[in-house]
């Protein structure tokens, strides 16, 4: 499972901020003295934006992070393993439904130690 997300670092927000520096916004001084709508210059700048925009912050695929911090507190360490140990089982059975895999003999060794 991936998600996209935009990367924003000191780096690219330097990058951005350049960008919008040397980008020439003279056409949307003229458009808006020239009494054509509002609209057109509007749309010309919120359009020019979202270029410099979207080159600096580009959308990455991000995978999840395997989770390591234990939010309750009862859960110990060793039950933090077993759970993602047991979503990696279950994830492999998932994908492949015709093989047993373990996931059911696991669950059978955690269900008897409760």
């Amino acid at each position: 499972m991936t998600n996209t997300r935009r990367n924003f670092d000191p780096d690219s927000k330097a990058k951005f901020i350049s960008l919008l520096n040397d980008t020439d916004w003279s056409l949307i001084d003229i458009l808006y003295a020239s009494n054509n709508p509002t609209d057109a210059a509007y749309t010309l700048f919120i359009d020019t934006y979202r270029k410099q925009y979207d080159k600096s912050f580009p959308l990455i695929n991000a995978t999840p992070k395997k989770r390591t911090k234990i939010k309750q507190p009862w859960m110990t360490k060793a039950l933090l393993k077993s759970c993602n140990k047991k979503s990696s089982l279950y994830k492999k059975y998932f994908k492949n439904l015709h093989k047993l895999i373990g996931y059911h003999s696991f669950l059978t060794v955690i269900n008897s130690k409760h």
